[in-house]
């Protein structure tokens, strides 16, 4: 069985993936045993640490050398010391690689609606899903969420209009920016400008969005 660190030895960034979100996470996900589980941008490995208890195998992509190093340091004590094989720290850019053997990719921000695109020219298979921290770019749907949290599944769909983006999102057809902050309001104000910008360029709202 995987050990894992406790609350207090955490000594990453003190905003990234906790171990109840990362939980949280592999729930939305519907991780399994059978699964091939990736976190984009890792960081310390702490979530790919925790998801190996979980699935076949988890691997951390991270493109900053000695953050990398750091997140190798922590595999290899907390899940190599004890036996165990399946979580690896590969150091890349995650918008260069492919994921021919993922099944469930788990990403924070930094991604845009042209990958999004592009992983789904590229699946052979159905079962890919990703989770993201606040809603996908814009105007891709995510099918699900669980707290800040949301779910795309692959092949994805574009939501139609900006009513049809908001019931996914916020539960909801009533399109309301007030309660989309406050669902989200770990998101950067520059996230959240670039958010408003996508809804008025993607959905030819008058204004930026209804508040």
């Amino acid at each position: 069985m995987l050990l894992l660190p406790r609350v207090a030895d955490f000594r990453g960034n003190p905003k990234a993936t906790t171990y109840p979100e990362a939980r949280l996470i592999f729930r939305l996900a519907k991780l399994s045993k059978e699964d091939v589980f990736y976190d984009l941008g890792c960081g310390h490995g702490w979530v790919c640490i925790w998801a190996g208890r979980f699935c076949r195998a988890a691997k951390g992509i991270e493109s900053h050398h000695h953050v990398a190093m750091h997140a190798r340091k922590n595999v290899y004590h907390y899940v190599v010391k004890r036996g165990i094989t399946n979580v690896e720290i590969i150091e890349d850019d995650f918008s260069r690689c492919r994921f021919p053997d993922a099944d469930v990719l788990y990403c924070i921000g930094n991604l845009n609606v042209h990958q999004f695109e592009k992983w789904n020219r590229r699946r052979k298979k159905r079962n890919l899903r990703i989770v993201t921290l606040g809603p996908p770019p814009i105007p891709i749907k995510p099918i699900a969420t669980r707290g800040a949290f949301c779910l795309t599944p692959f092949p994805c769909e574009r939501a139609k209009s900006v009513s049809e983006w908001y019931q996914v999102v916020l539960g909801t057809k009533h399109v309301s920016w007030k309660k989309l902050r406050k669902k989200y309001k770990m998101l950067s104000d520059e996230t959240l400008r670039s958010l408003k910008r996508d809804l008025k360029r993607y959905f030819g709202l008058v204004q930026p969005v209804p508040t």
